[in-house]
């Protein structure tokens, strides 16, 4: 029954995907309109369609944005941390100018998060997943050397070919823990961090998608708001059951000499049921 409904959720992504590319506009139409989603699946494809098309407006307006400052509970989200930091955490709401600057910093963490993601599908290095692998988050120019740094770092952002980006299908959650004690643990925080963003629910999303042949997972969190979907974060807890490196923003690569277990089952999965 859950291959089933696994296959039945992949086939419904699959589906969706391939209708909102027939009808794929350029990246000069104006942006999505940030209303949500009926469905966590109709959200992921939202932003995989703007990642093929180099939409960015698309993208981000798969994220929770105004929704999300608007019934963000500063109070339990303080209560639980016991720190105000003031790059991370909003400004309390006591006017429109506190909100216009909350609603700027969460669309600049989305950018943040896009961006990093962005250069985790581009920079091959990265792909070994080694800690301590080569990063461009802090980078020590020689006086000559800031030229060569700008062309070589411009070099990394063109590949892959994102426009032959085509999903796969979706991963239940068991996939990254099967253990009962830790999906209970995962329940019970997705639970916490539902009520301190004031979301009526959230759950996770695990989808392996292709590019150039090549095949990836994206882990996501996504957020409910009266019936309407929305991304929460790329990589989230989800991701964490894995492993993931922050820096990667949820992507994982399907290394096909990969040893890791995981990786052998994901792809005996895919042979399995496509």
């Amino acid at each position: 029954m859950k291959r089933r409904s696994v296959k039945l959720c992949a086939l419904v992504l699959a589906v969706l995907f391939l209708l909102t590319a027939c009808g794929a506009t350029d990246s000069a139409s104006p942006p999505v309109q940030i209303s949500g989603f009926e469905s966590p699946e109709a959200a992921v494809v939202t932003y995989l369609e703007g990642l093929r098309d180099s939409d960015f407006d698309r993208m981000v307006g798969a994220f929770s944005l105004e929704t999300h400052v608007e019934h963000f509970d500063l109070e339990a989200f303080l209560e639980h941390l016991r720190i105000y930091q003031l790059h991370f955490a909003p400004l309390p709401e006591v006017n429109e100018f506190t909100r216009a600057m909350n609603i700027e910093l969460r669309r600049s963490m989305i950018v943040g998060q896009i961006r990093g993601q962005h250069l985790a599908l581009n920079h091959p290095e990265r792909h070994e997943f080694v800690q301590g692998s080569t990063s461009f988050h802090n980078v020590m120019l020689e006086e000559d050397g800031v030229s060569d740094f700008i062309r070589e770092f411009g070099e990394i952002f063109r590949a892959p070919a994102f426009h032959t980006l085509e999903i796969q299908g979706l991963l239940p959650l068991e996939w990254t823990a099967q253990e009962q004690d830790v999906l209970e643990r995962y329940a019970e925080v997705m639970a916490r961090t539902a009520a301190t963003h004031g979301a009526d629910q959230m759950v996770s999303r695990i989808v392996v998608f292709t590019i150039s042949g090549d095949y990836y997972v994206l882990f996501l969190d996504l957020a409910a708001y009266a019936g309407r979907w929305y991304i929460h974060a790329l990589g989230g807890l989800s991701a964490s059951l894995r492993n993931v490196p922050g820096d990667m923003h949820g992507i994982m690569v399907i290394r096909p000499d990969a040893s890791d277990s995981f990786y052998d089952e994901i792809r005996e999965f895919l042979i399995r049921e496509w």
